[in-house]
């Protein structure tokens, strides 16, 4: 069973190191974090994923870890993680920790252990294949991108100084290679099963498992790693019946089937835009909303069917950004991301809400890429709390010593203005919340149904339903105003409306619009 929790979950990104800075060293920390939970709560949000806070040499952000049970320095202590738990649960904010289960940095005791000529506890926690030079037959899943060490090449899963952990292959090929049931792969699963229990037994309310599928190589259909992750989930069910398993996968329908509760969903064009006429060159695997519209079906259906296939066994987690993604402002007007955002939190399923998206943070162009972040480090920027301070209120650090440059526009936003009343997005963001929790027809296992949905059309249509409570949901996210008529609508109660007239049971949408009924 799932936790009743998940039910109602919202949750929220926070990247720590560019959240807020509580001691002035010019990087965000888990004190800084604690300080600004109330502003978390009330903007109704009720769990929080961290991205990883352990000790690294952040070559790759933090998702190269050297020690697992241990607090990055530029962050804080264990003690500090263990107040934050705390703290949290007086505000009734559940916290998910990010697992980066795959791979560690060169720099973890485990692989300098391991490395070593000499037998040790460690010896087989990594892939070693004795030809230095090795790089893979390039064939099918016979890959190897690695790095040099004293007793070889080693496979690394992502960056060169990622040396992959060791769970095994469901098919072996070469000498140098374990079974994924060998006793040696299973002391790495059990390690990880340890740092699990001991963030948990801490306070930890489950995690994000980075590049879940990544586990047991050569595995044709995930069948072993299926397995692999299902007995991970009775641990869960038996031990921690109400944390959660969160996969980075992109592949609920396979993920779910694992035992993860929650999985993102790959199909994220109805957030950035619809199927574009020339890709963008900056991020090629998106789209711009209102410079190439096109055409919603291509964009809006596959995550519809998506979620009829999934159905009762767990949650897609649909988000408005994340440290991997160009920020959802990035792709249209404030009032084009205000639709996205209406979609976002009436959608079943589990929404994440990327830090600063709230009061739409914009992607900044051009920067100097930051510990691995290459394009990505545009989304990473430090939170905007209030311009008329220094550093926009995120530290009082000389410029030189941020984390990363804060927005310095004129017109950059920001909290202060957005606890004013000064700022749409974020206006829109709490109502929307709110409207969430009131209506169990809006609980991410509620009912959808896709009514209007047309080529090259406006507006998307869908109904949620639970409990005998019934919602229409209309949204017009293009440029043009438009109408459309559904005659089963007719006595529709208007409960949170933004540029939408009603005449009956047909509607008329001006530009970026949406309305939320109750029928």
């Amino acid at each position: 069973m799932a936790p009743q929790w998940l039910k109602k979950a919202v949750f929220y990104q926070v990247y720590p190191q560019s959240f807020y800075d509580s001691n002035g060293d010019g990087i965000g920390d888990i004190a800084g974090v604690i300080a600004k939970l109330d502003y978390i709560k009330n903007l109704g949000v009720n769990a929080i994923w961290f991205n990883p806070w352990y000790e690294s040499p952040f070559r790759d952000a933090g998702y190269d870890i050297s020690d697992f049970y241990k607090v990055a320095k530029r962050y804080g202590t264990n003690a500090d993680a263990k107040k934050l738990f705390a703290e949290a649960h007086k505000r009734g904010i559940k916290i998910v920790l990010d697992l980066v289960i795959g791979h560690t940095s060169l720099d973890c005791k485990w692989f300098k252990e391991s490395e070593k000529p000499e037998r040790n506890a460690y010896s087989d926690y990594y892939v070693w294949c004795p030809i230095a030079y090795y790089r893979g037959s390039g064939k099918g899943d016979d890959y190897f991108v690695s790095g040099w060490g004293p007793r070889g090449a080693f496979l690394a899963n992502y960056y060169a100084v990622q040396p992959a952990l060791n769970f095994g292959y469901a098919k072996i090929e070469h000498p140098w290679e374990l079974r994924y049931d060998d006793p040696r792969c299973r002391a790495t699963k059990e390690e990880m099963i340890r740092v699990m229990r001991y963030w948990m037994d801490m306070g930890a309310d489950g995690f994000r498992v980075d590049m879940a599928p990544s586990v047991i190589k050569r595995d044709a259909g995930k069948k072993k790693t299926i397995s692999f992750w299902k007995e991970v989930r009775r641990i869960f069910d038996r031990d921690y019946p109400e944390n959660v398993l969160i996969s980075e996968w992109f592949d609920p329908a396979t993920s779910l089937k694992a035992g993860f509760h929650i999985d993102f969903c790959y199909n994220s064009f109805w957030r950035c835009g619809y199927r574009p006429e020339k890709p963008d060159p900056k991020w090629p695997q998106m789209a711009m909303a209102e410079k190439n519209f096109t055409d919603p079906v291509p964009a809006i259906k596959p995550a519809f069917d998506l979620i009829q296939k999934t159905q009762k066994k767990g949650y897609i987690g649909f988000y408005s950004g994340n440290h991997d993604a160009a920020r959802l402002r990035y792709y249209g007007s404030e009032a084009n991301t205000i639709v996205k955002l209406a979609m976002l939190f009436t959608l079943p399923g589990t929404p994440f809400l990327y830090y600063g998206d709230e009061i739409g943070m914009r992607y900044r162009e051009n920067l100097t890429p930051k510990e691995g972040g290459e394009r990505r480090t545009g989304s990473r920027t430090p939170m905007q709390w209030d311009n008329a301070l220094v550093n926009a209120g995120f530290s009082t650090a000389a410029k030189e010593k941020l984390y990363l440059p804060v927005d310095d526009a004129a017109d950059a936003p920001c909290v202060a203005d957005a606890l004013k009343g000064n700022n749409a997005t974020y206006n829109a963001v709490k109502q929307l919340i709110a409207l969430r929790k009131q209506h169990i027809a809006l609980d991410n296992d509620a009912k959808v149904e896709l009514i209007y949905l047309k080529h090259r059309k406006m507006p998307i249509a869908y109904t949620r339903t639970k409990g005998g409570e019934k919602l229409l949901v209309l949204l017009n996210s293009s440029k043009e105003a438009v109408s459309v008529k559904l005659p089963e609508a007719v006595n529709a109660a208007p409960l949170l409306v933004e540029g939408v007239r009603q005449d009956g049971g047909t509607f008329h949408l001006a530009p970026c619009s949406y309305g939320i009924y109750k029928i």
